[in-house]
């Protein structure tokens, strides 16, 4: 959490605790996604535990209503369940809820809360082998366009990873055609690529 200091401008306030200020005209918090890769619950509570150390810059649910603030830490990973007893147990007052799901198309059946799952992740090549070459085919367009659309109706964001990487022009034309279906996140590697694409005309 540290290493996140120099993305937000810092003032003190009158007991010398340094404060997170938002960037003018920028409102929208930074999604932090922590990819579990051992078991989850385990990796859960310790990170609960570390998500509490930075109460004033964490959205957070108090059990009665969802808090956005700067950062919204997201919990990602194939060992994560939306209907697994972390998720299901409520918030209370000493134990507000300052880490969230990043779900799986299974997990929509169960329809969790919005502010419990608010992004929902798949793997690309689920749906479709394109790598950038030619068009898309009907059939492959017509899975991810329904995926996308079947998040949406429950009010979450729609994210995919495994889009090809390599070379960049297939990359970007992949990535803009996912924007454009719809797609609310792209996961990339090429971090100075997709500051190209960012930057670009969709």
């Amino acid at each position: 959490m540290a290493r996140l200091g120099p993305l937000f401008p810092t003032e003190s306030n009158d007991t010398g605790s340094t404060l997170v200020t938002p960037q003018p005209g920028n409102e929208e918090p930074v999604y932090v996604h922590v990819d579990i890769k051992s078991a989850g619950l385990p990796a859960l509570k310790q990170l609960e535990a570390i998500a509490s150390r930075y109460s004033d810059v964490l959205s957070e649910w108090t059990g009665e209503k969802y808090i956005p603030r700067r950062l919204t830490l997201i919990a990602t990973g194939n060992s994560l369940r939306a209907a697994d007893e972390w998720w299901t147990q409520p918030a209370t007052k000493d134990h507000h809820r300052r880490v969230f799901l990043d779900g799986r198309p299974e997990d929509l059946a169960a329809c969790p809360p919005t502010w419990l799952m608010p992004i929902v992740s798949t793997d690309f090549t689920h749906f479709s082998a394109w790598r950038g070459f030619r068009a898309i085919a009907a059939s492959e367009e017509a899975a991810v366009r329904e995926f996308v659309s079947s998040v949406h109706e429950q009010g979450r964001q729609a994210r995919l990873w495994g889009i090809p990487t390599w070379p960049y022009a297939n990359h970007a034309r992949v990535s803009r055609w996912l924007l454009n279906a719809g797609l609310d996140w792209v996961s990339v590697d090429n971090l100075r690529g997709a500051h190209r694409l960012i930057h670009s005309a969709l």
